[in-house]
Formats: structure tokens, C-alpha cells, sequence
């Protein structure tokens, strides 16, 4: 598998556990309250029989809780550190060249407009940089064109560039920036905006905690988003 194809695997697993959360509570729901109405039901047991035994179930439903929520939390944080570990190697891997004749002709066409750049206009040579910047399409070759910018600014400026052809240039800037950016790549800066702080964010809502805080106490709900702190 690409880093590329990891690191979607890992972030669309971390929204899969994110979204687990209502099921979870759920699940519990429809565990602990008949075993809950069964106990309360139970004839044979006194009061404090009934207490003890309702005491047994909070235990054992909550220890089970806390170790699905851990489990989910652990899991959650590792997929959030892959993916955006995963996406940060796709975006600083090296561009792919392209066929050695397209560099060529690149390297042709920029070699006349670094020498025009010594001759003629600012005017006139940002505006035929511009033109070709337009054409530019291969992500390779416009990283290699925003290389030589800086060189050919330092030109035109010597040469009494206006605010005009520094605009230009600027403009040219940014639609090769644009001409760098792959699919690959934008999905990779996609994932790793998204999962940058993820493995901080809470699974539960206070919705959850507080159904948890009614049935078996703040020992419990109180770290619904926290389990490792939980102290059995």
C-alpha cells in the first residue's frame, strides 16, 4: 500500500470509531437495564440484597465500559498519528519528473526568458512569463519554474520593474503554485489538516456522559473521554 492509501485507511478508521459512540451507549442501554428491571423484579432478594446485587452490576457493566472506551480511545489516537504521519510523507515526497523532453523544452524556454529578463522590458518580459506560467501544467516543471523566480525578480527589479510587473510576478507565483499541487497531494493535505489535533478530541458527547452519570455515577461518566485516568 502508498502512504497515500494508509493514511485514508487510518483517518476514515478513526471517524468509524468516532461514530461508534451513540451504538456503544446503546448497546449498553440494552444490557444493563434488563439486568437492572430483573434485580429490582427479583422477590426473593431484600432491600439490601437488592442493592448489593444492583452494586455488583454497576461494577461489572462499568469496568466493562472503561475498557471498551479505552480500547477505542487507544485505537482512535493511533489511527489519528498514522494517518497524519502517513499524509505528511506524501507531501514532501519529490515530485515526479516528467519525460526528460518535456524537461528540455522547459529548460529551453526558461534559459530565453532569464536572457530577455537582462534586455528587454519588465514589462514586457513579466507579461511573456506570465503567458507561459498560464501553459504550465506538470506539478515538476512548475516547482522547477518557482525556483527561478526569485533570479529573475532580482533581474527585473535592477532594471527598474514598477508595481505592475511585481504584481505579474506574483501572479505567476500563484498559478504555479496551483500547478504543484497533484490530487495526491491535496487529498494528503486533506487528511493531515484533519487529523492534526484528532487524537485529542472527545468520542462522547455530555449527552453520553450523562446517561453513563445516571446509571452507574460519576466514577464512571466522569471519564468517559478520559478512561485512562479511570481507577477501578
Amino acid at each position: 500500500m502508498t502512504n497515500l492509501q494508509i493514511a485514508k485507511e487510518a483517518y476514515e478508521k478513526a471517524v468509524e470509531i468516532e461514530g461508534r459512540s451513540d451504538s456503544n451507549i446503546h448497546a449498553f442501554k440494552d444490557v444493563f437495564q434488563p439486568e437492572l428491571n430483573e434485580i429490582q423484579a427479583d422477590q426473593t432478594l431484600s432491600r439490601t440484597g437488592k442493592n448489593q446485587k444492583r452494586e455488583e452490576l454497576i461494577a461489572k457493566m462499568g469496568k466493562s465500559m472503561m475498557d471498551l472506551f479505552k480500547k477505542e480511545k487507544t485505537e482512535h489516537q493511533e489511527m489519528c498519528v498514522k494517518a497524519n504521519v502517513r499524509a505528511q510523507s506524501v507531501l514532501v515526497e519529490p515530485t515526479k519528473k516528467p519525460h526528460e523532453t518535456d524537461i528540455a523544452l522547459h529548460d529551453k524556454q526558461m534559459q530565453e526568458l532569464k536572457m530577455e529578463s537582462l534586455f528587454n522590458s519588465p514589462k514586457a518580459v513579466s507579461d511573456k512569463i506570465k503567458q507561459y506560467a498560464a501553459i504550465v501544467k506538470d506539478p515538476y516543471i512548475a516547482e522547477q519554474m518557482i525556483n527561478d523566480l526569485p533570479g529573475i525578480y532580482d533581474r527585473l527589479n535592477s532594471r527598474g520593474a514598477q508595481t505592475q510587473e511585481i504584481n505579474t510576478l506574483s501572479q505567476v507565483y500563484n498559478t504555479l503554485k496551483l500547478a504543484t499541487v497533484t490530487p495526491e497531494r491535496e487529498e494528503a493535505q486533506r487528511i493531515y489538516d484533519a487529523t492534526k489535533d484528532r487524537s485529542k478530541k472527545n468520542l462522547y458527547l455530555p449527552l453520553h456522559e450523562n446517561f453513563l452519570r445516571e446509571r452507574l455515577g460519576t466514577k464512571y461518566s466522569n471519564n468517559i473521554n478520559n478512561p485512562n485516568y479511570f481507577i477501578d
